[in-house]
């Protein structure tokens, strides 16, 4: 208490961290407080740190939102189309160009499968959005009954399911090198936030 307030009347900013290489033990922002108001050594209110948090969400059914991106991949771009609701893998690919029409190339194979989401969620990137009014992307969606929705900008959190894909993919595909036995990997990968059921699991038995 006694350095507290010493450091303190000789103007010293007094933070957590300054005790703690001083004295060598751990003090709470609210213990430093405490001591000061007591001394009247307050200069400003105290305002504890709320600690941000973030509230999961996903969607109830397969097929109500299908997320997608793209991420450069060692020489090329990986493509994907991943389920909000299962985490199922849809559609993959890794291309040497990531031009619109490639991009709907593997959607449109992708819908061969015999389904269709609902709506499916992308990033304001070029190839998905245009300034000027109804991007290629939008428009073949619109053809397809599919609504384009688009990720708040700035928000990462927004498209987080298929940010978290992506850091799976670099660490398991180096096993396979090739698009098609990830797929069929990862879609048999039991999934924590699935309560360790599979991606295949929920996707194909609802």
């Amino acid at each position: 208490m006694r350095l507290v307030n010493d450091l303190r009347r000789r103007r010293w900013i007094v933070r957590r961290r300054l005790l703690k290489a001083l004295l060598k033990v751990k003090v709470s922002s609210g213990s430093v407080h405490s001591i000061l108001k007591q001394n009247q050594l307050i200069t400003k209110p105290y305002k504890p740190h709320r600690q941000r948090t973030y509230i999961r969400f996903q969607r109830e059914h397969p097929d109500s939102l299908w997320q997608t991106d793209i991420k450069y991949y060692g020489n090329r771009y990986l493509i994907a189309f991943l389920d909000d609701c299962s985490r199922y893998l849809t559609g993959i690919a890794l291309l040497r160009e990531a031009t619109t029409s490639r991009i709907l190339h593997l959607l449109d194979a992708t819908l061969r499968l015999g389904r269709t989401p609902r709506q499916i969620l992308s990033d304001h990137g070029t190839q998905f959005y245009s300034d000027d009014g109804g991007s290629q992307f939008t428009a073949y969606l619109e053809a397809h009954g599919i609504e384009h929705i688009l990720g708040s900008i700035g928000k990462p959190t927004t498209q987080g399911k298929i940010e978290r894909f992506w850091q799976t993919f670099e660490l398991y595909y180096p096993r396979f090198n090739s698009p098609t036995q990830f797929k069929q990997y990862y879609n048999q990968k039991p999934h924590r936030s699935l309560n360790f059921l599979t991606p295949a699991e929920v996707y194909l038995n609802q």
